[in-house]
Parts: structure tokens; sequence; C-alpha cells
């Protein structure tokens, strides 16, 4: 009988500490992919390439024909609406960093609500 409590303790510990440890890296795994995760800037010389821009109300149509109204960051078929916070998420056309859903660039192209 003693045996059989002090194993039946040995697994309760066991299990704990492995939950506990699990727990543990997925916490510290989704913190760093949420540090990661960087916010793209105009100056980068992706979005320069591509003519980002952070407010598609202030695009230069002239000087941007391959812009089309009503097209934006946010009905891109490149960013990714899953991951969505604060109106910005990643961009699968500037290694998914956050680009807010008002932006637009060249790679624009017609995502599920565009």
């Amino acid at each position: 009988m003693k045996d059989d409590i002090q194993t039946r303790r040995r697994n309760f510990l066991r299990n704990t500490l492995a939950t506990g440890g699990a727990v543990a890296a997925a916490t510290l795994l989704a913190s760093r992919q949420t540090q990661a995760a960087e916010v793209l800037s105009t100056n980068d010389p992706a979005a320069k390439a591509l003519r980002y821009v952070t407010d598609v109300t202030k695009i230069d149509v002239s000087k941007t024909p391959t812009f089309k109204a009503g097209s934006d960051c946010g009905n891109c078929a490149l960013y990714v609406r899953a991951q969505a916070a604060n109106g910005q998420a990643p961009c699968g056309a500037f290694a998914n960093k956050l680009v807010p859903a008002t932006g637009w660039c060249m790679a624009w192209a017609k995502g599920p609500t565009g």
C-alpha cells in the first residue's frame, strides 16, 4: 500500500511538473512571436520598392498608375487577417512585418474580401 501511494505521488508530481513546463514554454514562445512582429517602416527598402504607404488616402494617383480605388492592405490577399490586432497584421509581401489595414503597396492582390 505504501509503495502504491508513493508511486501515485511520484506520477502526480512528474505530470504536474511536465504540464507546468509545457505551459511555460508555450507562454515564452507566444511572447517571443509577439515581440518578433516588427512594424514595417516606409523607409524599408522593400517598402520603397513597392511604393508602400501607411494611409491609402495619401496616394498620389498620378504617380501610382497601378493603384485601384478601393484597394488597401485590409482587403489584400497578402494581409494575414487571422493575426490582425490593433488595426495591423503581418504582410506576406514584407516578410510578415506588420502593416496597417489602411495601407497599400504595388504588391496588392485581391483578397477574399477585396
